[in-house]
């Protein structure tokens, strides 16, 4: 067997169980007959001299860069890490004497010329009679594609003509989106970020955006707010509960639109 498989094992509901999130085991072939340590980590981990020559690697490093594992031995780690070079290893080398790590992110080449993005951790090791390093990576594929994909919706969010928000459990917002700042007579986002519902819209008028969490249903009504220069807001609003990938409860998410003609007018 080759690569990895993923289990996916969902906890038994339960009043001890808690929230039910489900647990994914990854699993793949276990070294064969005496197996170091290293060999055991799940990590690709790839131990270097100072000069960044490759002196061993476990097998997740093999099969990460689809090279035999003896191949690897001897080869430049700057040859398939993008950036691993002469003054990047000694600037390693002095920020290591501390005894603490390095977190770097690079762009690795497999042997078959694919580029993937890995988050690299760095530490100084002993390695028979003179220092190294120890390089530690994953691969980020997946972890850079979630994010590109929220950025890509959080730049629809701000497009959309409807003032939208997002709320914590804490009650504390989270996101607001450009018809929001519009609305309310806010410069930037930013403003509104790490208020509560209260301080934001009224005790009141918060407690109606949060009547959602008791029906676990979407709730919709007229509400009256204060913008930010003291005038007031009519709006219809809409508040529901936000869940997670795994259906837990995560905070709030508001719509508002402007009621014609605003209220003083």
């Amino acid at each position: 067997m080759t690569g990895t498989e993923r289990i996916v094992v969902k906890k038994k509901p339960g009043p001890d169980a808690g929230c039910p999130v489900p647990l994914v085991i990854v699993s793949r072939p276990s070294p064969v007959g005496n197996a170091s340590a290293l060999d055991t980590l799940y990590d690709a981990v790839v131990l270097t001299d100072q000069a960044g020559v490759v002196q061993q690697a476990n097998p997740r490093a093999a099969e990460l860069f689809g090279y035999p594992q003896a191949e690897l031995r001897g080869k430049l780690l700057g040859a398939i890490v993008d950036g691993i070079n002469e003054e990047l290893l000694s600037l390693l080398a002095e920020k290591l004497q501390s005894g603490r790590f390095i977190v770097l992110e690079a762009r690795c080449t497999r042997q078959n010329g694919s580029l993937f993005p890995a988050e690299v951790a760095v530490g100084a090791i002993a390695l028979g009679e003179g220092a190294g390093l120890c390089f530690s990576l994953r691969n980020i594929t997946r972890w850079r594609e979630i994010q590109n994909q929220l950025t890509m919706v959080q730049n629809a969010l701000h497009c959309v003509p409807c003032a939208l928000a997002m709320a914590d459990l804490d009650s504390k917002l989270t996101f607001v989106n450009s018809a929001f700042c519009r609305l309310w007579g806010l410069e930037k986002p930013e403003y509104a970020l790490c208020w509560s519902l209260d301080q934001m819209f009224g005790a009141d008028n918060a407690n109606h955006l949060r009547a959602c969490l008791e029906t676990q249903e979407p709730w919709t009504g007229e509400l009256v707010f204060t913008r930010a220069d003291g005038s007031a807001l009519r709006v219809q609003a809409t508040s529901a509960p936000n869940l997670d990938q795994a259906g837990v409860l995560a905070g709030l998410v508001f719509s508002f639109t402007q009621m014609t003609p605003p209220v003083g007018t």
